[in-house]
């Protein structure tokens, strides 16, 4: 499973300094422009999106979800323990 976070029209130097204030350890990507949020439908911030292995939207939230909601989420998409060889 791959995290990362994308910052939305935010200048680097802005993201870095959030990055350092949070301890995020994920890779965050800087959207400038709002470009990529444009095309991803992305009509409030903050959104989450859960995609497969094929790069398929199988799920998405908007707003800050509480953690016991990502389990929910998270289980289209990730393959089962007794799947795990």
């Amino acid at each position: 499973m791959v995290i990362f976070g994308v910052a939305v029209k935010d200048a680097p130097a802005d993201v870095r300094a959030l990055v350092k204030q949070v301890g995020a350890t994920y890779p965050i990507v800087v959207d400038e422009t709002g470009k990529a949020a444009d095309r991803s439908g992305a009509v409030a911030l903050p959104v989450q999106y859960w995609f497969d292995c094929d790069g398929i939207v199988r799920g998405w939230a908007f707003g800050q979800l509480p953690l016991d909601q990502y389990d929910p989420a998270l289980a289209k998409i990730l393959p089962t323990i007794s799947a795990i060889p």
